[in-house]
């Protein structure tokens, strides 16, 4: 009987130690199926017409090809004088934008080919350590808020776009100090009077990013929705964002659409599509073997489009994802699988998008087509 006493107290109090001290910590994860289905759709900060505007992202590494004109894909009635120039762009770290680094050397050559019309300029945060720094620290914030003021105070442009970047969970905490930073960036550009933007992943439902959009709608005048890398060059191959999703992939643009305009307004949003493409070496069954080489829309023009010289040369249109597919054989015998955007593929979605009143296109980037 002692025996059978002094076992059970063991359990009550093993019960009572599990409950109070060993029980794991819950992290509060926002995902999809608790987000609400219906949303109040915020009017844009700034007054922005629901006109067809395009632009282009001109990259610093890019800025020496300039020769006072740019140009995009022929699939609109635009002339190369309506286009936008992006400049990609300045960098930040702790201290604010980093006027050492070649973002900021190489601005003035960017400036002199298109000071007579609206410019916009992207600030860079690509670096995951460097950005939750900043996200995590009031200073930094204020090192970079205090910089940008300074800058926008001695350059003209007419737009902001902030390209943060982050591969991190959804957590609330995460979210939280998103929302407060980016805040922060729109109230210093609204105060010069000009419009805040945002670039967004186009995995960033699917993915689960730690992007609320709507609350961030609440100050953010343009979304950029970055429409490409849905397949990864580390992943398995497949379109660079599919109009329409196929036995393959569970998720695809007009979901995408449909997902955001939960969230936020059509004229907030700014597609952007990526002219390039990805080349994975794969072996029999179709799986990669190492990460996929990025190819631009020239490159694959002059090595593939104009005379494929490789063996089992095959090129094709999807009619799912809209996108083009080549498969062939190199010289060493390995079997190659290239998904790639272009200029009827992204009419294809451009048709789509006028569909659901969204009239704002962006391309990424100037030199690859």
């Amino acid at each position: 009987m002692k025996k059978l006493v002094l076992l059970l107290s063991i359990a009550i109090i093993s019960f009572f130690l599990f409950k109070t001290y060993l029980k794991p910590k819950q992290v509060s994860i926002i995902t999809p199926n608790n987000a609400p289905t219906t949303s109040t759709i915020q009017t844009p900060t700034k007054n922005i017409e629901n006109s067809s505007t395009y632009s282009l992202f001109i990259p610093y590494w890019k800025t020496s090809l300039l020769n006072d004109k740019i140009s995009i894909p022929r699939i609109a009635d635009m002339t190369d004088e309506e286009i936008k120039p992006i400049y990609f762009g300045l960098s930040v770290d702790e201290n604010g934008l980093m006027k050492d680094e070649i973002g900021f050397k190489n601005l003035p050559q960017f400036i002199s080919n298109f000071d007579s019309k609206p410019m916009a300029i992207t600030i860079r945060m690509l670096n995951d350590d460097t950005n939750i720094k900043i996200l995590k620290n009031p200073d930094y914030q204020n090192n970079a808020i205090e910089s940008l003021d300074r800058f926008l105070t001695d350059y003209s442009f007419s737009e902001i776009i902030l390209d943060l970047e982050l591969k991190s969970l959804p957590t609330e905490e995460v979210i939280n100090q998103i929302n407060q930073f980016v805040k922060k960036v729109a109230d210093k550009t609204h105060q010069h009077n000009l419009i805040f933007s945002m670039t967004i992943y186009g995995d960033v439902f699917y993915r689960q990013r730690p992007f609320d959009i709507q609350k961030l709608s609440s100050w953010t005048d343009r979304f950029y929705i970055m429409t490409y890398d849905f397949h990864k060059s580390y992943g398995l191959p497949g379109p660079n964002f599919p109009l329409e999703k196929n036995e393959n992939d569970n998720y695809d643009m007009k979901l995408l659409i449909d997902d955001l305009l939960r969230f936020t307004s059509s004229e907030k949003i700014v597609v952007v599509f990526g002219l390039y493409g990805y080349d994975w070496t794969v072996d029999e069954k179709g799986r990669p073997l190492k990460s996929a080489k990025a190819i631009t829309l020239n490159q694959i023009h002059d090595k593939f489009l104009n005379d494929c010289p490789y063996k089992s040369c095959v090129i094709e249109r999807d009619n799912h994802s809209s996108e083009s597919h080549i498969t062939y054989i190199d010289e060493q015998g390995k079997k190659h699988d290239l998904w790639f955007e272009d200029e009827k593929s992204i009419a294809q979605k451009i048709s789509f998008l006028k569909s659901k009143n969204i009239s704002s296109y962006s391309f990424w980037t100037f030199g690859y087509f």
